[in-house]
């Protein structure tokens, strides 16, 4: 199945704050609805919601403890292709 994979960007640095990097070009292949981040003892959660998915392979999390340094965490997969609502987490330890 081809797709596009979005990226979720974490900032360990709390000056700085969390990025989703979306393909806008032409349009988003993802509506994305809401993005959160939590802090909860030595956890961080990101949570987010999509109210639409076209060919959605899935999301790369990813962490930089500096600017510009970039390391995949993990990836959550996404739903294909849906214009149901959906839900993911990701919990980074």
């Amino acid at each position: 199945m081809k797709g596009i994979i979005f990226f979720l960007l974490l900032v360990a640095n709390p000056s700085l704050f969390a990025h989703v990097l979306l393909n806008t070009f032409p349009s988003p292949p993802v509506e994305l609805t809401s993005f959160t981040v939590q802090a909860e003892d030595s956890c961080v959660i990101l949570a987010w919601n999509t109210a639409t998915e076209l060919n959605n392979l899935g999301f790369a999390v990813e962490r930089a403890i500096q600017i510009g340094l970039w390391e995949e965490i993990g990836f959550v997969e996404g739903r294909g292709t849906t214009n149901e609502p959906q839900t993911y987490e990701f919990i980074d330890s």
